[in-house]
Formats: C-alpha cells, structure tokens, sequence
C-alpha cells in the first residue's frame, strides 16, 4: 500500500541589514532616519547626533559676574553702552544689565565689581540697542509707563513716548516702538528723542484694528515687519518718512504670541498657538512640528534670542511649563534643552542664568546638574513584529557614548567608543520590537547606524 511522506519544513534564518543614514531629534517618517521618541539637549541638524548647547560663564578678566539676586527668576538681561572719547579716537564702554522676576533692574559697576540697581521696572518690558548719529549707544526700554533710554553710569532717562506696548526695534538710524495697541511711532534719526509728527523726520503710522494688538516690530535684511496677532506688514522705512509704505503680507496661520519674534540667518521665527513658524519675509510655515510645542492657554509668556544659527525660544507650555527649545536658521531642525531661566538677546549673544551668575549659551558650555543629553528612538519593529534577533549595530561618528538597547521590557547597556570612527557592538538579542537610547559624552558626533537582524522566512 502506497503511503505519503510528509516533509518537515524547516523555516531558514535570513540576515538583513538596516542602514540609518542620520538622526532626527522628534519622530521622524523617513525610513533612513532614526526619529527620537523622547529627546533632550541633543541637537540632531544634518543628521547628525551630538551634543547641543550649553551654558557658560559671561563675565571680564576670568570674572564671572555674579547676580545680586541668588535664586531669585531673571526676567531679561540686556547690554548698556556708552560711547566716551579717548586719545585713540573713541570707544564703547559696555556693562550687562538684568531684571529680575519683581522687576529690580540692576547694571554692573566695573568699579564696585557687583551689580547697582537702577530702578523698578514692569516686568511687561521690551528692549533694543540704538546707536544715535552723534555715536551716543543707548539701549531703550518699552513698557505700559513708556519708552526710555539707559547708558552706562547713568539713570533711567525721562519718558520719551507715553503708552507704549512693550515692543520696540532699532531700524535704518530709527526706533521704532508700539504706541498704543495699532500705532508704530518713530523718531527723528537727527534727534533721538522727537518722536512727534515732522515731515521727513519722526511721526507715527496707524494700522487697522481688525488684527488684534501689535505683538512685535523685527527687521530681517533691508525690511521692518509689524506683526500683530493675526496679520503681518511691512514696513518699507529706509529714507525719508513721507516714502514710508506698508503693505500687508498674507498670513493664515494662528495667533502670534508676542516676545517670541526673532530674527536668525534668512529667517524671522515665532511662536503661534499651534507651534513655531518660520517666516521669510513673504510667506511663513509651521517648522519643528515634532517638537509638540503646546503653549499655555491662559496668557503664555515668551522670551527669545538668536546665537550664530540657532534661535531659542523660551515659553510657558501647557503640560510642561516653561520649556526651552533651540532651532537652526533654517528652521528644518529643533530640539528640546534645559530651560534656560532670563532667556535674552543682546549684542548678538543668548543670555541666561547660569549657577546665580551671568551666563550665555555656548556649543562649548556644560548642563546644570541633574541635565543629560539622551535620545530615545522610535521604536523599531525591523519590518515585523514577529520574534527576531538582533545580531549586532555598526556605528559611524567619532567620540563615546552609552548605548541602551531596549527589546521587549528588556534592556542591555554597553559603552561604545568611536575613536577610530566605526565601530560595531555585538548583541544577539532576540525580540519582537526594539528602542534605542543614548547618552552621548559631550562633542560625540555619531553620523549613521546599521543595524543586522536575523529572523525566519
């Protein structure tokens, strides 16, 4: 009798390799990119992972200069000028000044070598830097009670423009500050201090009242833009006052969140409700969306400032309070970072906080205590969820880090070394889904992950 003979099937292992070309610091829908889940103080721009900034010491001489007002919030810090002749021709003295939360505003005295208040400022308050035709640097201050100016050594001047909103930009040998909720007034560049309406020299520009109140004045190449809540101009304002124009530039997006404008490279960024934009002079876009930005509901409070490519934002967040978070000028790239207390923008530098003393930011600064760079991938099924083995990850970059590889509620840890610039970490773990986490030492650049997988076809 004739019988059938079955054969067992034996299924083959098959070995596959993933090649990750780079990283992303927020999710990411490319399949050559390594998206991050969960991400902090690492900047992820080019694709490439590695440390971002830090904070460092601001001070003269190996002097750090230290606040008056230990453990007490910084509300801004700005730089004061002014200018004094010498034998040489001429220079600029220049002293940092600071606010705190209560509005105590303080400027460094070289010779005391600690700190002077000045006054009692509103915390509501913007600030610009303006260097007059006679050379006189002032720094001018904008709040509810007005626009004032302040110089090395001296006091608080008179109030030069009642009503004011605290927002307010130097342009073309001009100030520019929000009068009121619609107007933009500005001065006589011969006389600083006129701001009254005189043909060709100082006066004022309404603007409708359907976009909700000005929000910030910021110049971006040969322009001046006027954002309101829910409209941009601009302002062409480069000679003579009575060629001023404004035009309105289309704008959809959401409502513009005032202290957030600032310019970096090409670009203006600010905050909406539903995120940071990018705008570059004729149109803007939502940048950095994996960034989960959600700004607070009830009166959110912004503060921003630009270092070389990089803006920082600083704002209050719905779930996670005040949150600090850094893009590059092309806005194609962000990160999340420690929060950064009295987040300002002077003399081309981001200033902050750092151990009770004057600080700025720095690619080259070190994280408070308690921070760490960390970047936790995606998770990542390897093409199925189905059981496989994860053999081995080559890396590409250079420096060190600790390698966290997490496979169904597991974990192994191994220290990687990337000295000679690739290197590969033996695993041979087996599981269904699988998560990466680094914690790279400082100046670690890793470029590119491959990962070998062996599973049953």
């Amino acid at each position: 009798m004739w019988g059938l003979t079955k054969k067992t099937f034996k299924a083959k292992p098959k070995t596959l390799r993933y090649v990750y070309k780079g990283f992303c610091a927020v999710p990411s829908e490319k399949a050559e990119i390594l998206g991050a889940a969960e991400s902090r103080n690492c900047d992820c721009r080019n694709g490439v992972l590695t440390t971002g900034f830090g904070m460092k010491y601001y001070g003269e001489n190996g002097l750090a200069f230290s606040l008056l007002t230990a453990g007490q919030p910084v509300w801004l810090y700005a730089m004061q000028k002014k200018y004094v002749e010498t034998e040489s021709g001429g220079e600029y003295q220049r002293a940092i000044s600071y606010m705190t939360s209560l509005g105590q505003t303080y400027v460094y005295d070289h010779e005391k070598e600690k700190f002077s208040l000045v006054t009692i400022n509103y915390l509501d308050v913007a600030i610009a830097q303006y260097i007059c035709g006679d050379k006189t640097a002032v720094t001018a201050w904008a709040d509810k009670r007005g626009l004032r100016f302040l110089q090395v050594g001296e006091k608080f001047s008179e109030t030069y423009v009642e009503n004011t909103l605290p927002v307010v930009c130097a342009f073309h040998h001009r100030l520019f500050v929000a009068k009121a909720s619609y107007t933009v007034v500005y001065n006589d560049p011969a006389k600083p201090t006129q701001f009254g309406d005189v043909l060709d020299a100082s006066g004022s520009i309404t603007f409708p009242s359907s976009f909700g109140e000005i929000v910030g004045l910021q110049d971006l190449g040969e322009r001046l833009y006027v954002f309101f809540e829910r409209a941009i101009y601009r302002l062409d304002a480069k000679g003579e006052a009575s060629e001023f124009k404004a035009v309105r530039i289309a704008y959809d997006g959401e409502k513009i969140l005032r202290g957030s404008i600032g310019a970096c490279g090409e670009n203006i960024f600010f905050l909406t409700e539903n995120g940071i934009r990018k705008f570059d002079g004729e149109r803007s876009a939502l940048v950095c969306e994996g960034l989960d930005i959600q700004p607070a509901i009830f009166m959110p409070v912004c503060s921003n400032a630009t270092h070389g490519d990089t803006y920082f934002l600083r704002y209050d967040d719905e779930n996670k309070g005040k949150r600090t978070v850094a893009v590059e000028s092309s806005g194609e790239s962000g990160y999340s970072l420690f929060d950064v207390d009295g987040l300002s923008g002077s003399e081309s530098m981001a200033f902050g906080t750092w151990q009770d003393s004057v600080g700025v930011l720095s690619k080259n600064g070190t994280l408070p205590d308690g921070e760490r760079y960390t970047f936790t991938s995606e998770i990542v099924t390897f093409g199925t969820e189905k059981p496989k083995t994860l053999r081995r990850l080559r890396f590409f970059g250079k420096g060190e880090f600790l390698l966290r590889t997490i496979y169904d509620g597991k974990a192994v840890e191994k220290r990687v070394n990337l000295q000679n610039g690739d290197t590969t970490v033996a695993l041979n773990v087996r599981g269904n889904i699988f998560q990466f986490a680094f914690e790279p030492q400082k100046n670690t650049r890793i470029t590119g992950m491959t990962a070998e997988v062996e599973r049953l076809e």
